[in-house]
């Protein structure tokens, strides 16, 4: 699915864009904002990727395919107007998945972490795409 350098974590099904963009931060020991801006890619990147130059950039930097890419915009939803977004093929209204709130599931964040990287976690736990619907309660494990 890709070429990743060994010390970046590979993207996992159902990832969001954030969610990747901050774990390979951590991976790097920094913050999100500080990855982005070191980087180049500008902090308003994971906001609407689709109108962001810095895709190409970002795939140079984490080695990912564009298929990887692909599939973490897939679940990150991609804008369509200015009131709709393509999310997992399907069109919404953006307020249905650009949210303030941030929901997850607890037994799957920990399952990652415990399954992942003990040293630092943060780069095992990944938010999910589905979570981000308003009316998502019930996780699909």
């Amino acid at each position: 699915m890709n070429s990743l350098p060994s010390y970046l974590p590979a993207p996992v099904e159902r990832e969001t864009l954030p969610s990747y963009v901050s774990r390979v931060a951590h991976s790097f020991g920094v913050s999100v904002n500080t990855f982005l801006n070191d980087a180049g890619l500008g902090r308003n990147f994971c906001a609407r990727p689709e109108r962001s130059a810095a895709l190409e950039d970002f795939k140079q930097i984490t080695g990912l395919r564009s298929e990887a890419v692909d599939m973490l915009l897939r679940w990150t939803g991609v804008g369509v107007d200015e009131t709709h977004l393509v999310f997992a093929d399907a069109v919404m209204t953006t307020r249905s998945l650009r949210n303030p709130v941030v929901r997850g599931c607890m037994a799957c964040l920990r399952g990652d972490i415990m399954a992942g990287n003990h040293a630092r976690p943060l780069t095992s736990a990944v938010y999910r795409g589905h979570w981000q619907l308003r009316d998502c309660f019930v996780c699909l494990r």
